[in-house]
């Protein structure tokens, strides 16, 4: 999965299109007449515009441990940061909301259910101290279990990484996508969520702020929220005017972008390589379910980003993302949100 890190130039209304030329022939060939630069065709962009989102379930396959690291991830990561882009990293997604910490514990370790599905993610110091593995200056986002409903689980989760890895971190996220939450836990109520999600990360930055160690007070992210119409309206467009940032606590909106989806037959049937490379879709679903959320942060002078995206949600799709025709959506698709 993917993070687009302050992906705002689709705010830029096209400033800078190309125009065909006046043609002298009857042939159907034309000629663009395209700008010198690429001056007014958007905003400036961090070098961590394209970043990752990896689950914490599986930490340890993709990164190792704090003494043996996986050198195959890490010098794919080197070479990225040689050409310039320093991709901040979210451990995130679902097994995130079904992490606890354990003092006493090491690694990222999962505790499977009889169905197979990741019921428990127990993380210890040395996932935090994992971190150090990574290229110097690389910054994560502290990722917080909002799912379980326990604000000690959550509290402490926040604790122990400002612990061990204040320096690294850029921002907490308190749950993953609670559009897809149980829909008896606020009853499909935007404010509902937002008077939850205001309880506890204030009680979490009293926590974090006992520590003595200084972050900044604007550190969170807020939504986190799939373009699914699940009921319960949590994107940064109906957040911000409930009152999410009323405290000034949030640094950064977030949301989540998947076109397609295998999670049930229907969707998964329009999975398909035709679909995923058709621009014209994927600009119409930028244009209408991500960009007024965009929108709605900048107008309140806010950054925002794509906290998670890929082409297909779900796992992906065999025989369509994992071939060519992905490569080539995630060039269309950082375009459209650069």
């Amino acid at each position: 999965m993917g993070l687009l890190w302050a992906a705002t130039a689709l705010l830029a209304a096209r400033s800078a299109p190309a125009y065909p030329a006046a043609s002298s022939s009857n042939t159907e060939a034309f000629k663009l007449s395209a700008p010198k630069t690429a001056a007014g065709a958007s905003i400036p962009h961090s070098n961590s515009f394209a970043s990752f989102s990896f689950e914490p379930a599986f930490w340890v396959e993709f990164f190792g441990n704090a003494t043996t690291p996986n050198n195959l991830t890490f010098g794919l990561l080197d070479r990225i940061h040689e050409h310039g882009g320093f991709p901040i990293i979210r451990p995130g997604g679902i097994t995130m909301d079904s992490m606890i910490f354990d003092p006493e514990g090491v690694d990222s370790v999962r505790t499977t259910s009889k169905e197979g599905g990741v019921w428990r993610t127990t993380v210890g110091p040395g996932y935090y101290k994992s971190w150090d593995n990574f290229p110097e200056g690389t910054r994560f986002i502290s990722t917080l279990n909002f799912g379980n409903e326990s604000l000690e689980i959550a509290r402490d989760l926040a604790v122990a990484s400002t612990t061990y890895q204040a320096d690294r971190i850029a921002y907490f996220e308190l749950g993953n996508e609670p559009t897809n939450y149980e829909s008896s836990r606020w009853e499909f109520s935007t404010e509902a969520y937002v008077k939850q999600w205001k309880e506890y990360t204030h009680d979490i930055d009293e926590a974090v702020n006992a520590t003595g160690i200084d972050l900044t007070s604007e550190r969170w992210w807020a939504s986190s929220a799939t373009t699914d119409d699940s009921g319960l309206e949590v994107r940064p467009i109906a957040l911000i005017p409930a009152g999410v940032d009323s405290e000034h606590q949030v640094g950064v909106y977030s949301i989540h972008s998947y076109a397609f989806s295998t999670c049930d037959p229907a969707r998964a049937a329009r999975a398909t390589i035709e679909n995923i490379l058709n621009h014209t879709e994927l600009v119409r679903y930028c244009d209408e379910e991500i960009y007024p959320s965009a929108r709605a942060a900048l107008d309140v002078g806010k950054s925002w980003n794509i906290g998670e995206f890929n082409s297909v949600s779900c796992s992906g799709q065999p025989n369509v993302t994992d071939t060519f025709a992905q490569a080539l959506w995630v060039v269309d698709s950082e375009l459209i949100y650069a």
